[in-house]
């Protein structure tokens, strides 16, 4: 899980610098207070961090919440799915 939480922290600052978004911005539009989004951005809390907090600030900035957790189709979930 701690993977999952230091992939989605990556991901958003990827976001972050794409959209030129400052840390300010991401807390005003995700509705996440400005000192957790530090947290997060600056790993302190990343470990810690909830769902629902990743998933705002993530949708907030226009991403994927597949992305964060390196979700990659694999031969046996195409097989079974017929993709």
């Amino acid at each position: 899980m701690e993977k999952v939480l230091e992939n989605a922290r990556q991901y958003i600052l990827g976001l972050k610098e794409a959209g030129k978004f400052s840390t300010k911005d991401i807390a005003n539009i995700s509705g996440v207070p400005l000192e957790t989004v530090r947290n997060i951005l600056s790993g302190k809390t990343a470990k810690n961090a909830g769902y629902e907090t990743i998933t705002k600030m993530i949708l907030a900035l226009g991403g994927d919440l597949n992305q964060p957790v390196g979700f990659e189709k694999t031969k046996e979930i195409e097989a079974c799915h017929g993709v």
